[in-house]
């Protein structure tokens, strides 16, 4: 919900009932089917089946669900004999995957780095591109941190203009490089939304070094917490020089 993972209660709810739909319509070989194919179908089609007066509200309720899950939405869920709630659930929802998410939620991010980047994703955070919108002068549009960044990483990092970072993010290809770009900048919006914060309500501000040897340190430890065998080889001369330099 929202990009954080929460779910819909309701929405959420109706798909555990639905594991009760589906156990009944594919007669799956459980004591509690038995009994309600003994008690309420009496050998019916579970699809077909007309509801009498003199029933549970509990029996009512779930036959009532088969007008949210229909027979072909639960057989699309099926994997291995099994009900996968997560697809259900997705199929309700009938949202489509953000293009960026595997940016914003990076493992290699801390989770801290990854909910403000994706506030920032969302123009949440008062960027210095909104003060420049509003026609105040600025020095320069460009960040110092940002610069700094892309020498110690010696690549073309995310662009300098928050117009372009979802096209950045969606064209990054996958890949330790990848995992690291986004990283960093998810630890570099973090730390400048902060640095923002000291200089208006505490009246200091951290020096651009500081700064940046606080992102370096955030990512090497994250870095050095990646098993070996997980880095390609391909990959291992540049890991080497972002955890040591």
């Amino acid at each position: 919900m929202g990009g954080l993972g929460f779910k819909e209660g309701c929405t959420w709810n109706k798909v555990l009932l639905a594991k009760f739909v589906w156990a009944v319509s594919s007669k799956q070989d459980i004591l509690w089917v038995k009994w309600v194919d003994s008690i309420y179908l009496k050998g019916q089609d579970f699809w077909a089946y007309t509801v009498p007066q003199d029933v549970s509200w509990y029996w009512r309720r779930l036959v009532k669900l088969r007008s949210v899950f229909p027979a072909k939405s639960l057989a699309e869920a099926v994997k291995k004999n099994k009900l996968c709630l997560k697809d259900l659930y997705h199929q309700l929802l009938n949202k489509e995957r953000v293009a960026f998410a595997n940016v914003v939620w990076c493992s290699l991010a801390m989770p801290k780095h990854r909910f403000i980047l994706w506030q920032a994703t969302l123009g949440h955070l008062l960027t210095r591109d909104k003060l420049h919108y509003c026609h105040l002068e600025l020095p320069s549009l460009l960040c110092p941190v940002r610069a700094q960044m892309e020498v110690w990483l010696g690549r073309d990092i995310w662009p300098s203009m928050y117009e372009n970072w979802c096209y950045w993010m969606v064209g990054n290809p996958k890949g330790l490089k990848h995992q690291v770009s986004a990283a960093a900048l998810a630890t570099t919006v973090y730390m400048v939304w902060r640095n923002r914060n000291h200089c208006v309500f505490e009246f200091s501000s951290m020096f651009v070094g500081s700064v940046i040897q606080l992102i370096k340190f955030y990512l090497r430890n994250r870095l050095a917490r990646l098993p070996m065998l997980k880095i390609r080889k391909s990959d291992l001369a540049f890991y080497e020089t972002v955890v040591q330099l």
